[in-house]
């Protein structure tokens, strides 16, 4: 399975100079999208008009079959009149496919290395040095690390994008529920401006719109707080939710101001890539700092056994600092439909919906990964879109997508369960570990803890 750009004009095909295309359906595609076009002569227009002076979006970062539309502006027909339309979601190829190349060329020299890496070496070092000196800081108590009262867990990675986080901590807050323990969440809420007071919120009344979509979907869990300084929202989850007994700090390996008990670091089959910190490779910090965390957990394909990891996942080079490593594997749990809530299993799901056109999208750290889960899950995906993390979807792209289902990932249906489109359905996921006993291990650390 893979992600394709193609132009509007290959959606609707060869036009006529004041005709519509002949397929009825392409017909209803374009109309649906650009309501006050009447004509394919008034919207080559529009297209020519708006092939030049368009800023790039974020979108094309990836590798998006189909581009979302932009907010309404006027445009000018060819007789100068103007129509309230919105703004076409076309952009010229070669632009496009230009900067999609030089994304695909460094993420995969990111992995194996290559000439535009060794070019971004001496950033990498810049970058290192950062690295070293807060670390220095923090380890001569020039920089303050802040404790808690309840003890802290952090779940992290040194890999920049997804690796699977979210799902582990959401297994790790129903594993701590189940051993006796009351967990709380502090996060930093990506794709939000927080502002100077963290922001809280449990259940229901958390919102991604004022929280971030990560911590609202981890705020079905469990209590969460968010903020850039992760000290303030730990502070905040205990004022508010007293009956807290252990914090998980989501995605806070690298913030050393907030005191932590336990590390668990999460990485997928890229290991570390090729070992060299960002811009020339794909690490936030060393590789070597993976001896000093307590926890490894690989997540691993699907195709795989948990008990087998990878055979590129990364193992710590020092052995007698090496931490517990653990192998998970992402496996579809139900489908949810956002619009009346219905959940149906993965396999009903398939059969009851085997003749549809689907679409997936996915705005998260490493889209493939949930394209590869629908693909082993039986799931025929016609359409798959990808945006950049933390994408903030609107009415009108998902409204543009011509398929009769959309898929999307649970972390994706937090921003989009207030959306009025039948079409949308969101796909749940949960790790199986190759360690029985891991969660155990981890409460017995926590109870052994002298403070607590």
């Amino acid at each position: 399975m893979h992600c394709r750009i193609i132009s509007l004009h290959e959606q609707v095909g060869k036009k006529s100079p004041n005709r519509w295309p002949e397929s009825p359906t392409k017909v209803s595609s374009v109309k649906r999208v650009y309501p006050s076009v009447q004509s394919t002569r008034q919207f080559d227009a529009i297209m020519r008009k708006d092939r030049f002076g368009a800023d790039i979006p974020r979108q094309c970062q990836v590798q998006p079959a189909v581009l979302p539309p932009f907010p309404d502006r006027e445009c000018t027909t060819h007789g100068g009149a103007p129509a309230s339309i919105a703004r076409p979601p076309y952009f010229t190829a070669m632009v496009i496919k230009k900067h999609a190349t030089l994304t695909t060329t460094l993420l995969k020299q990111w992995q194996s290395g290559g000439l535009l890496s060794d070019l971004l070496l001496p950033l990498s070092w810049i970058t290192r040095l950062v690295v070293r000196v807060k670390n220095t800081l923090y380890g001569l108590g020039l920089k303050k690390t802040h404790r808690l009262p309840v003890p802290v867990i952090v779940v992290g990675n040194i890999f920049v994008g997804g690796t699977g986080k979210t799902p582990f901590v959401l297994a790790l807050i129903e594993a701590l529920r189940e051993r006796g323990w009351q967990p709380g969440i502090v996060s930093r809420g990506y794709g939000v401006e927080i502002g100077p007071e963290p922001r809280y919120g449990s259940g229901s009344d958390a919102s991604a719109r004022l929280l971030g979509d990560e911590p609202a979907l981890l705020a079905q869990a469990a209590p969460i707080a968010v903020h850039p300084d992760r000290t303030r929202a730990a502070r905040c989850l205990l004022q508010h939710f007293p009956d807290t007994t252990v914090i998980i700090a989501d995605d806070g390996l690298q913030h050393l101001a907030l005191g932590r008990d336990i590390e668990i670091a999460i990485q997928d089959s890229r290991g570390t890539g090729n070992g060299r910190l960002l811009p020339a490779g794909p690490l936030r910090e060393p590789a070597s700092r993976l001896n000093r965390i307590d926890y490894l957990v690989t997540n691993s394909p699907a195709e795989l056994s948990p008990q087998n990891p990878p055979a590129h996942a990364t193992q710590p080079q020092n052995a007698a600092a090496r931490p517990r490593q653990v192998s998970m594997q992402l496996q579809p749990t139900r489908f949810i439909h956002l619009a009346s809530g219905n959940t149906i299993a993965p396999e009903s799901w398939r059969a009851q919906h085997q003749r549809a056109r689907i679409a997936a999208v996915a705005g998260i750290g490493h889209p493939p990964r949930f394209f590869t889960t629908l693909e082993q899950a039986g799931i025929v995906v016609r359409q798959t879109l990808a945006f950049p993390d933390h994408h903030a979807y609107t009415q009108a792209e998902l409204h543009a997508i011509d398929a009769d289902l959309i898929l999307m990932t649970a972390k994706d249906a937090a921003k989009c369960r207030d959306m009025q489109d039948d079409r949308l359905w969101a796909l749940e996921v949960a790790p199986r570990f190759s360690d029985g006993d891991f969660f155990d291990d981890i409460a017995e650390k926590l109870k052994s803890l002298p403070v607590y």
